[in-house]
């Protein structure tokens, strides 16, 4: 009888962790808030439970510091040994120094490369979720990051720092695909609604009955598609074998994301058509923006010596913060 009930515990063991998932999203950075992390992985972890994954098996960490995901990581990569699929989403701020790349805890201000040992290396992250039949590690971690910044030329065998992450292949043995919310060196959008554009797309595509390089190939197309600009990519070492997170592989597709794609694609349309139409007006008066300090930071921008320094995406959003907004291409031919 012993005997019996320890099988049947095991048993029960391994079947509730056929599929886990450990879903990360930060956005209290004190640098540069993010608005959408949290909404990220609550609607990842709805998608994932809609394809039959147990809540249970599903691991969610909000504003995360770094012992916080190194504990959970620990506590995922016992499971994953089981699994059949272990699934990793990351949404927050991320970087790549020298080619390697680095997911940030909340906590974490990285100035300098001796600050990189208080990050999170996202080659552990693959390699946990490496060690199940099939991991899936999904990064949207490439949002501008201004902490960049810190890292100037060195003779450092850590390099500098670049803009967005780095593409990498995964090591040789592990059977796992990485996805990115955009390509080397690009910045991916927060997204001006409740999720980013990659997510907006995951949502959908996660719902396929189709290999995963399919899905991920799908998404990429969807959100390039929707803003035009962003690249999502992907590298894998699966091999053959078909991989589906819905549990069996099928050219079926489960839901049409097309309405909510054409909605996205008509709301980037309509925000650059209103970008041109209002007109710009320049006078003797005119005068260089000084935005609060709070306002620049908060918006995605960085303060150096009493100056809001942000990209064009960020910049946009700390004018609208003070009630300006920046010119467009037509504008400026106005002006010249």
């Amino acid at each position: 009888m012993r005997l019996l009930l320890t099988l049947m515990i095991f048993m029960i063991w391994v079947q509730a962790t056929d599929r886990i998932a450990l879903l990360i999203g930060n956005k209290n950075y004190s640098f540069a808030p993010l608005d959408n992390p949290i909404n990220d992985v609550r609607e990842i972890k709805k998608t994932l439970i809609s394809i039959g994954f147990k809540e249970h098996n599903i691991m969610l960490l909000k504003n995360a510091t770094k012992p916080q995901i190194e504990t959970a990581l620990y506590n995922f990569g016992l499971q994953a040994e089981s699994a059949n699929i272990a699934l990793v989403y990351f949404s927050g701020h991320g970087l790549q120094v020298g080619g390697t790349n680095y997911l940030m805890p909340t906590e974490v201000k990285a100035r300098s490369h001796k600050d990189l040992v208080r990050l999170i290396n996202l080659d552990r992250v693959i390699d946990t979720a490496g060690v199940a039949k099939a991991g899936v590690v999904l990064i949207d971690a490439c949002r501008n990051n201004p902490l960049s910044d810190n890292f100037l030329a060195s003779n450092s065998k850590s390099g500098n720092a670049d803009r967005g992450l780095a593409q990498i292949t995964p090591k040789k043995g592990l059977k796992v695909i990485v996805g990115f919310a955009t390509q080397s060196g690009e910045i991916a959008q927060d997204g001006r609604k409740d999720n980013s554009p990659y997510v907006i797309a995951l949502k959908s595509a996660l719902k396929l009955n189709r290999d995963i390089t399919k899905v991920l190939g799908a998404v990429n197309e969807d959100v390039l598609d929707a803003t035009g600009t962003q690249m999502p990519m992907f590298r894998s070492t699966l091999g053959r074998s078909d991989v589906c997170l819905t549990g069996s592989c099928s050219q079926r597709v489960i839901i049409d994301n097309s309405q909510e794609l054409a909605r996205l694609r008509a709301e980037n349309a309509k925000y650059r058509e209103q970008s041109r139409e209002k007109p710009l007006r320049v006078t003797s008066t005119s005068k260089w923006l000084t935005p609060k300090d709070s306002v620049c930071t908060n918006n995605g921008g960085k303060i150096s010596e009493g100056v809001c320094y942000a990209d064009w995406y960020n910049a946009e959003k700390i004018c609208s913060a003070i009630g300006w907004r920046l010119p467009s291409i037509a504008d400026l031919r106005k002006v010249i």
